[in-house]
């Protein structure tokens, strides 16, 4: 397995690369406001903004 962080690896010419990609909503990180929201991008979305009621989120577009 192979784990690699940052957010420009779910930049358009990247996102493909990977199997698998999460985003990561963590308590103090900068929000990132971008024409493209690079959360939509990942396979998985996880708010960890409360780290006592971690919870996944669907930012699907259903």
């Amino acid at each position: 397995m192979l784990v690699v962080s940052g957010q420009g690896l779910l930049e358009p010419g990247l996102v493909g690369v990977w199997h698998t990609t999460a985003w990561l909503d963590l308590p103090g990180a900068p929000r990132i406001r971008r024409r493209t929201v690079p959360r939509t991008r990942a396979n998985a979305t996880f708010d960890l903004t409360d780290v006592t009621h971690p919870r996944r989120v669907f930012a699907d577009a259903c």
